[in-house]
């Protein structure tokens, strides 16, 4: 069964890091010495770990914000600004949660290296560093995404619950993502159309 949960969730974020990023170069380590001798990756980790230790329901939590955050927009982290009809707002996001640690690690890293780390980053990162708490495989990923500044309810154009299985695979199919990747992330059945 632990094997399973983590082969699944390994899945599920790697699929979410192949989901069309916001603009940047991408790379493996982009923050190392970028951050007055902190090691980003690290911090996150240690924040997410403390979270996990009280909380372990921020797993699904955070691979839930990180699939509609990256649906959307791409991985921009746009599904966090506090804007007026921001897709925060958007019925499909109202039960989104985990937004509190993304603060808290955005919170810390500004202390150590004011505007360097992004907030899209923080969610790839900590989404990895829930899965592998999880029981899921260590991955690395690359960082250096940039924070989009749009965010409209409007264009929050996630598949509902109600949707046909063909529909789904379709909306899936958009976005460059096979059936297997629309099963992983909808976790249960869907009605047959």
């Amino acid at each position: 069964m632990a094997t399973m949960l983590g082969a699944t969730l390994l899945a599920l974020s790697l699929f979410l890091l192949n989901v069309a990023v916001s603009h940047g170069a991408l790379q493996f380590g982009f923050y190392t010495g970028k951050c007055k001798g902190t090691d980003v990756e690290t911090a996150i980790r240690g924040i997410v770990a403390a979270r996990f230790a009280k909380d372990p329901t921020i797993l699904p939590a955070l691979l839930r914000m990180q699939f509609h955050d990256c649906f959307v927009r791409g991985c921009d982290a746009s599904i966090l600004l506090d804007v007026p009809n921001s897709e925060k707002q958007a019925g499909a996001n109202q039960s989104v949660r985990g937004y509190e640690l993304i603060d808290e690690i955005k919170a810390a890293l500004e202390k150590a290296c004011p505007g360097v780390v992004s907030c899209a980053d923080i969610i790839i990162a900590a989404t990895r560093d829930a899965v592998v708490l999880g029981g899921g495989r260590r991955y690395e990923v690359q960082t250096g995404r940039r924070d989009g500044t749009i965010s409209r309810a409007s264009d929050v154009n996630l598949p509902g619950p109600s949707i046909s299985v063909s529909d789904a695979i379709s909306v899936f199919n958009v976005k460059g993502l096979p059936a297997e990747d629309m099963v992983l992330l909808f976790g249960k059945s869907l009605s047959r159309s």
